[in-house]
């Protein structure tokens, strides 16, 4: 699973123009991030009639992202769903405790990052993270991030992998409903949601409930364990949210460490109350029969995966990127059951499983403005051309 602030900060740098309907999970870049105009290039000629040197401006259509952009989206798909898949080998370990583990080692590689960017930064920049609403905000974002983990980790104990990262995906959905909410005349604190996002909320619940009655047959599928996931979705939201707000303006390292460490020591905290985790515990992962699994999570879906979501986002349209991150539950069942950790999903959950990828696929397409920007230019580039060629005739 991947590291949500991760993803988000990875994609804000452009905050200004943020409109993606996944409530900003993977918001907008600029348009000269995503060619979708026609490209003019310049080529000097020379003009025999007049004796002089002509630089021509030529129309070449619309330039599509590069097939390596693709490629790298697909690899980095593929190294953020294994996370998952890495988490169920310490289920001996309580799932506190692996998320601390989780985080403890992304704190660690940020931590250098950090610090250049720290001492790089403005001294007004710096009075600006100082202030206390923008604390606060941070101090939000941890809480929310490190609730998250303990309810998604918590979840890969208590149901199957495939329904659990079935509904910690399924946060757009719930987006929609706390729009429905939030839009009410008496709050109207949001735009209200669109026809079409309702309708595919909708049919999102009822993909879950369909899911559901694998609980019946398939002893690892529970009702609360679903649960528990759906609320790992809503508070990666909640973390976003918050997280929003900063990277409009504040530096990508300097929001995502004290981020993580904040969530790394509320899940510590809460670990050593709940759990009852000694201090050596939450370090266990420095076993020899653990730290393997940990360095992977940290270094290949962490450090690898998001680096390159970090990177392609400036060639892909962002509804292109939310698309193939739908592909995770997909993913990380398939490489779960390969692998020896989950089995089979039963008949419910593949048809559950693909209503709520339907639902998710229908809202990010019909709430994307910039999708709808670029199939308008792409339409408006053929007809030109087209109408252009006939009058040439």
């Amino acid at each position: 699973m991947r590291t949500p602030h991760e993803v988000e900060s990875a994609t804000t740098d452009t905050a200004e123009t943020q409109s993606i309907e996944l409530e900003e999970s993977i918001p907008l870049g600029d348009d000269r991030k995503f060619p979708i105009e026609d490209r003019r290039e310049t080529e000097t000629v020379y003009d025999e009639d007049e004796g002089v040197m002509l630089d021509v401006e030529e129309i070449k259509g619309p330039q599509g992202p590069p097939v390596m952009a693709y490629i790298f989206l697909g690899l980095a798909t593929i190294s953020v769903s294994s996370a998952a898949v890495v988490l169920l080998f310490l289920t001996d370990a309580p799932p506190l405790r692996r998320s601390a583990w989780r985080l403890e080692i992304l704190v660690l590689i940020l931590l250098p990052f950090f610090v250049y960017s720290f001492f790089m930064m403005p001294r007004d920049l710096r009075a600006q993270c100082l202030e206390w609403k923008n604390i606060l905000l941070t101090l939000l974002s941890g809480v929310a991030l490190a609730l998250h983990f303990a309810f998604w980790i918590a979840s890969l104990d208590w149901t199957s992998l495939t329904h659990s990262l079935l509904f910690v995906t399924s946060m757009p959905i719930l987006i929609v409903v706390v729009r429905l909410i939030a839009s009410l005349k008496f709050i109207n604190l949001m735009r209200p949601a669109t026809i079409h996002e309702i309708i595919a909320a909708v049919l999102g619940f009822v993909g879950m409930s369909i899911t559901i009655l694998d609980a019946k047959a398939d002893k690892e599928v529970t009702v609360y364990g679903d649960a528990a996931a759906l609320a790992g979705a809503l508070l990666v939201w909640i973390h976003m949210e918050a997280g929003r707000r900063l990277r409009a303006w504040m530096p990508l390292f300097i929001y995502t460490f004290p981020v993580t460490l904040v969530a790394t020591l509320c899940l510590i905290l809460g670990s050593i109350i709940i759990e009852g985790s000694h201090f050596f515990d939450i370090f266990g992962w420095l076993e020899s029969k653990y730290i393997y699994y940990v360095l992977y999570l940290g270094f290949v879906p962490g450090l690898f995966g998001h680096t390159i979501l970090n990177n392609v986002v400036k060639f892909l349209d962002p509804i292109i990127i939310s698309v193939f991150l739908l592909m995770e539950p997909l993913i990380g069942s398939v490489l779960g059951y390969f692998i020896g950790v989950s089995p089979v999903p039963g008949k419910w959950t593949w048809v559950g499983g693909v209503i709520i990828l339907t639902s998710l696929l229908w809202i990010i397409v019909s709430g994307s403005e910039n999708a709808r920007r670029s199939i308008s230019s792409r339409w408006d580039y053929v007809r030109n051309r087209a109408i252009e060629r006939w009058r040439n005739k």
